[in-house]
């Protein structure tokens, strides 16, 4: 199946073909997510909802900012949350109203709540050359663009 899928994909004229499997992955991320999020393992949550943008594209821009808001939020990194904002506020396809009501959100959570992460887990980038320090959040090192896999299981 995945050679034909993989011969589909680099034999197709129009190349509109991608990866059927993303699609796949890009909903069970999003629900493990909303499932971490239900069980309150915010910080696992978090890890999920920040794999979730790679995934935008399939599961759209309002859906996955809207999770990683939430799973900042209750995970107390408040920077990451506040980005988020950042990005649905300034969506598009938002109708004014729309518009509004994220903001009065926004101005209602960091008043609370300044845009400061708690401290989180820097760790050593995985790739023996690099010796860049990483977040425990991140899908990628900054220095040498090394992706890192995620667990299927959680995220």
């Amino acid at each position: 199946m995945n050679s034909l899928i993989t011969s589909d994909i680099t034999t197709s004229a129009d190349k509109a073909l991608t990866n059927p499997w993303k699609g796949a992955e890009a909903i069970h991320f999003f629900l493990l997510c909303q499932r971490q999020l239900y069980q309150k393992e915010y910080n696992k949550a978090m890890k999920t909802a920040m794999r979730l943008l790679e995934y935008e594209k399939e599961l759209g821009t309002k859906e996955v900012y809207s999770i990683v808001a939430v799973s900042c939020f209750f995970n107390q990194c408040f920077r990451e949350c506040s980005k988020a904002f950042v990005k649905l506020e300034r969506l598009p396809e938002l109708t004014e109203k729309e518009r509004e009501k994220y903001e009065l959100l926004a101005i209602q959570l960091f008043s609370r709540n300044p845009p400061i992460d708690r401290r989180t887990a820097m760790l050593k980038c995985p790739k023996n050359s690099c010796q860049a320090k990483i977040s425990e959040f991140d899908t990628s090192c900054k220095e040498c663009g090394s992706h890192f896999s995620p667990c299927i299981a959680s995220g």
